[in-house]
């Protein structure tokens, strides 16, 4: 195995803990199963005695040769995958996910799962580094990818994870976050790509020490964003403290009073922040995502 595999995942080796994660999860024996980075197949082994059918990705080529050995010629439900995860094309099926992913690869797993339009999971259940499921969960502060992430999944932090509890051990705690679909997005569908862009202008443009709607002086007149201060109880309210329920709010509002020619300034802001990070060293993609 390559020392920049081994570099990029950790592995539970801890059956009796990954009994007591897979107990918090709603899979079932009529399901469909990704995994993400089965590795060592220790979830693996206990996934194919809870669900119908597990596709098991691995992008290693020798873990993926003993997946195929030790744990799918045991268990005919597994379908062991060789391939990056980032390149396999969804199922265009109901399906669910359970992982242990790579701590590095996080942000673009969870691009790919539950940013785009369509063949998104039902749910999913993934061990990550805390410091990102803290991002993801918007705990103890709301962050742009909770907000976004928000609008269609219910998240939440199940169960925190001892960095001993992997091997090689890593330099961080981990957490078990579950994603859940909900039944309908709290926008319209049809309105996702706006409200993303909306948001995303939001955080772009937010000043340390200004109040909030300043960042939409564009947008709003100097009236309606006192009106709306007011309305949502926004004064001395950090960006951190704006739940879901305060960004629909402020979108209705945008949607209803904003002149068209005002509308068109927030167009692209998504696509443009997504592209600046992505030219970002990993290490410093952590602005607003």
């Amino acid at each position: 195995m390559s020392s920049e595999i081994w570099q990029s995942q950790n592995f539970i080796d801890n059956p009796r803990l990954v009994t007591t994660l897979l107990d918090m999860t709603d899979v079932g024996i009529n399901d469909l199963v990704v995994e993400v980075g089965p590795g060592t197949g220790v979830i693996t082994k206990q996934l194919a005695e809870r669900a119908g059918t597990i596709i098991a990705i691995e992008q290693d080529s020798d873990l993926a040769r003993k997946l195929t050995h030790n744990v799918a010629k045991q268990h005919p439900n597994v379908q062991v995958v060789w391939s990056n995860f980032l390149d396999y094309p969804l199922p265009n099926q109901e399906y669910k996910v359970v992982a242990n992913i790579p701590f590095n690869l996080t942000a673009d797993i969870i691009r790919k799962l539950f940013m785009g339009r369509e063949n998104q999971p039902d749910s999913a259940y993934l061990i990550m580094q805390k410091e990102a499921a803290e991002k993801f969960t918007g705990e103890p502060k709301a962050t742009l990818i909770s907000i976004l992430l928000g609008i269609s999944f219910k998240i939440a932090t199940l169960n925190r994870i001892n960095r001993k509890s992997f091997v090689p051990t890593p330099r961080v705690d981990a957490a078990f976050v579950t994603f859940i679909r909900r039944d309908e997005p709290l926008v319209n569908e049809s309105e996702i790509g706006d409200f993303q862009d909306f948001v995303a202008y939001g955080y772009v443009h937010i000043q340390r020490g200004r109040p909030i709607l300043d960042s939409f002086d564009n947008i709003f007149t100097s009236t309606q964003r006192k009106i709306m201060e007011r309305k949502l109880d926004l004064e001395g309210v950090g960006i951190g403290d704006l739940d879901i329920t305060h960004w629909v709010s402020l979108f209705e509002t945008f949607k209803k009073y904003a002149p068209q020619d005002r509308k068109i300034i927030i167009r692209g802001a998504m696509v443009k922040l997504t592209k600046e990070q992505s030219q970002l060293p990993k290490e410093h993609r952590t602005r607003h995502w």
